[in-house]
Parts: structure tokens; C-alpha cells; sequence
């Protein structure tokens, strides 16, 4: 949920006279906009727009797979609701899950969360 409302803020212009789309699925569209925001670039130590853009295009796919994760478009795994894989397999919970995916030890997971935390940080 926090990368959904950041992703929201920073999609949605200052003088905006209409609220950001009603959408789980704003976390890509989020860090898309990012890159054309050298405001952005230089806060999160960027000077190049190459590597910044770089660096974003590089983090899309785990944002796709983090932004799935809400209930709401997740067929399967997701950290708030019991899911079966089918009707014959057993329920499985959320805390029984290892999500691997989003281990913070892979590379660009701990990148992704660098910079989500810089940007609550500096944004807010």
C-alpha cells in the first residue's frame, strides 16, 4: 500500500484538479513518471539521466511483481489473504508464506527499497 500511494504522489501534479486514478496498479506507473524528473534524479543522487533511467527501467519487473501483490490483482499469493492455488489444494496463509520474490538479501530488492525509503523520506 505505501508504494501504491507514493507511486499516487508522484504521478499526480501539484496543482492537480482531479485525485489520481482509483487503481491498485500505480506502483510501475509511479516509477515510470520518476524518470522524467530530474527533481527526482538528483534527490535519489543521480546525475546521469542514463543510469538514472537505467537503474528505474532495471527495478520495473520487481515493481510489477509488488504491485500484484494486492488482493484485489493477485491470483495467488498476496500478504493479506488466504489463497488456494486450486479447490483441491489446501488454504494457504499469508505468514506460511516465504514470498522469495521480495527477499530483502537479493540485490534489487534491497535497490528498490534504497529508494522507496529515500523517497518517504525526502517527499514527506
Amino acid at each position: 500500500m505505501v508504494t501504491e500511494k507514493l507511486a499516487k504522489a508522484l504521478v499526480t501534479p501539484e496543482n492537480a484538479t482531479q485525485p489520481p486514478a482509483f487503481s491498485h496498479a500505480m506502483f510501475v506507473s509511479g516509477l515510470k513518471a520518476m524518470k522524467g524528473r530530474p527533481d527526482i534524479r538528483r534527490l535519489l543522487g543521480y546525475d546521469s539521466f542514463e543510469q538514472f533511467r537505467a537503474a528505474i527501467n532495471s527495478l520495473l519487473p520487481l515493481a510489477d511483481k509488488i504491485e500484484r501483490l494486492a488482493p484485489a490483482l493477485a491470483n495467488g499469493p498476496n500478504p493479506e489473504y488466504p489463497w488456494q492455488t486450486n479447490l483441491n489444494s489446501p488454504v494457504v496463509a499469508p505468514v506460511e508464506f516465504s514470498f522469495a520474490d521480495f527477499d530483502l538479501r537479493k540485490p534489487q530488492m534491497a535497490k528498490l527499497l534504497q529508494i522507496i525509503d529515500r523517497l518517504l523520506v525526502v517527499l514527506t
